[in-house]
């Protein structure tokens, strides 16, 4: 992605932007330099640490009263799918229904059900389990592959103690410091042979249709794409749970179930763009119906057209709120 496509765009709309180096937003944060009140675009990392560091960036400027796109929470949202789970339940966003927690104990698996680990990328970290000890067994290697070496060490001590003093006190601290993996435990759907992705920029919506793996029940990562004409009730679900979550663009995953087209995944920054760069069409709104119109701009155009739209156009206090 050119971020400097991004900007000569943004200053042919009429907006002043320039491109800064997240360090010298701290330093300047460090120094007392930032004012008055801008707006901040942030573009996301791939390495988890990285992305951190901006979340905690962006909480300080949002507590200076900054306005970060997307906000800190969705940052921290990325790839969490916990914590977009209780988004949306804020949002009233129809997502699968699941459960969050971290303490595998206080779960049940009674029945065939998706975990996630709450970090897992893509289909990583995914797995379609049957019961409680299988589901166990598995955060509990998921644990493991975290721990490093001074945790080993300092764990092996507290667990030897234990076992051999079977002291309450050690078994207490073991329990405490021992790793734990989040986790999301999600209904699951069964006979769906396929999933959708969709990539919103502001009222422009590409969809791909994701057929699931070989002997698999993931779609994610399958690589086997299609482009259908979308249903209509998709599209729509698409633009207005990016306007509920006051964002320029997002990347949602969708399936289609008896109760309608429900999200099992989003993301509001450093989403892939494959589909919008294979996908032949567009499809825009014209008035209450979709138009499909072929897809010829870059994405450094729709990146910064969805944010002029969200700025100036439909700014958040003035976009509707879909239920």
């Amino acid at each position: 992605m050119d971020v400097s496509q991004i900007i000569a765009t943004l200053a042919k709309l009429g907006h002043n932007a320039r491109a800064i180096d997240i360090h010298e937003v701290v330093r300047e944060l460090e120094g007392e330099r930032l004012s008055p009140p801008s707006m901040f675009v942030l573009m996301g990392h791939p390495n988890p640490d990285i992305r951190m560091f901006v979340s905690d960036v962006a909480d300080a400027l949002e507590l200076q009263g900054h306005q970060v796109l997307p906000s800190s929470i969705y940052l921290r949202a990325h790839e969490n799918k916990g914590l977009q789970g209780l988004i949306a339940v804020t949002h009233q966003l129809p997502f699968v229904p699941q459960i969050y927690g971290f303490d595998d104990n206080t779960v049940e698996l009674l029945e065939l059900g998706v975990v996630k680990t709450v970090s897992g990328a893509g289909s990583s970290g995914v797995r379609l389990l049957r019961d409680s000890h299988s589901m166990r067994r598995y955060l509990t290697l998921e644990s493991i592959k975290r721990v490093v070496l001074s945790q080993i060490v300092r764990l092996s001590a507290l667990f030897t103690y234990k076992r051999l003093f079977s002291s309450v006190k050690a078994k207490d601290r073991f329990r405490s410091e021992r790793p734990w993996t989040r986790f999301v435990v999600q209904r699951f759907v069964s006979d769906q042979i396929s999933d959708f992705k969709a990539l919103v920029f502001g009222s422009r919506v590409y969809v791909a249709e994701r057929s699931v793996r070989e002997n698999d029940f993931r779609a994610s990562g399958s690589g086997k794409l299609s482009f259908p004409t979308p249903d209509e009730a998709l599209l729509n679900l698409a633009v207005s749970v990016r306007r509920q979550l006051q964002v320029p663009y997002v990347s949602l995953d969708v399936i289609h179930t008896d109760d309608g087209f429900q999200i099992i995944e989003f993301q509001t920054v450093h989403f892939g763009p494959s589909v919008k760069d294979k996908a032949p069409k567009a499809y825009v709104q014209n008035g209450e119906k979709w138009e499909a119109v072929d897809n010829t701009t870059s994405l450094e155009h729709d990146i910064a057209s969805s944010l002029h739209e969200f700025l100036v156009v439909a700014p958040p206090s003035a976009q509707p709120t879909a239920k």
